[in-house]
């Protein structure tokens, strides 16, 4: 069932004891008649936006994305970024010169944007962009972009800034990927798989940073 005006007090009473707030995956239709309001009352607490709470975005027009604060996350794919950025030709105009459209996306709200898609970039107001190097075309299966999301979201609770938040996921996300692609193939590869093999990309990430800081 979708959420609705009515559950806004049970989700306002939440979001105080929150560390990190997800919207979007399996919001439903409808969420811009109250969405809004929620992140206007949440207290300052980081949140990631994806899915439909994006499409919520969309159909609210510019307005919605300039009242996200920096510490928040945006994780379009091309069809979402396309919507969000009024551009009727679709995800293809935004594949056809990513940079450009992330650029677009950043001029349009304070909020860390992370544009999925194969080479997934980060960008944030005046910051250069990054691209993340891990991930491969196993990760276009169905779920994988609400795992980022959550993910995202768990490294906000653990006090990250939302630009490093943003940048580890995608990192972590894509290497993930990558151990499951050596085990069993990009093909076989469900979404449902990736939180099983994040601990092993976790692990090796701590081991490059500190590689990292020994080499020092």
């Amino acid at each position: 069932a979708s959420l609705l005006a009515a559950d806004l007090p049970q989700l306002r009473e939440a979001c105080r004891t929150a560390h990190a707030l997800v919207v979007g995956p399996g919001l439903g239709p409808g969420a811009e008649a109250w969405l809004p309001e929620l992140l206007g009352d949440r207290g300052g607490v980081a949140t990631v936006v994806d899915a439909d709470a994006l499409n919520a975005f969309a159909r609210l027009g510019p307005r919605a994305l300039a009242a996200l604060e920096a510490t928040d996350l945006i994780t379009p794919h091309p069809g979402e970024a396309a919507r969000l950025l009024g551009w009727p030709e679709g995800g293809g105009r935004v594949q056809s010169d990513r940079p450009a459209a992330l650029a677009a996306l950043c001029a349009l709200t304070p909020a860390v944007v992370l544009l999925k898609g194969a080479g997934t970039l980060v960008g944030h107001g005046g910051l250069e962009a990054w691209r993340n190097s891990t991930g491969n075309p196993g990760l276009a299966t169905a779920g994988s972009g609400d795992v980022l999301s959550g993910l995202a979201g768990a490294l906000l609770a653990r006090g990250l800034e939302a630009w490093d938040a943003a940048r580890l996921a995608a990192w972590l996300h894509g290497r993930a990927a990558d151990l499951l692609a050596e085990r069993i193939g990009e093909d076989a590869l469900i979404s449902s798989d990736l939180g099983r093999a994040l601990g092993a990309a976790f692990r090796e990430h701590a081991a490059l940073v500190s590689r990292r800081k020994t080499s020092c």
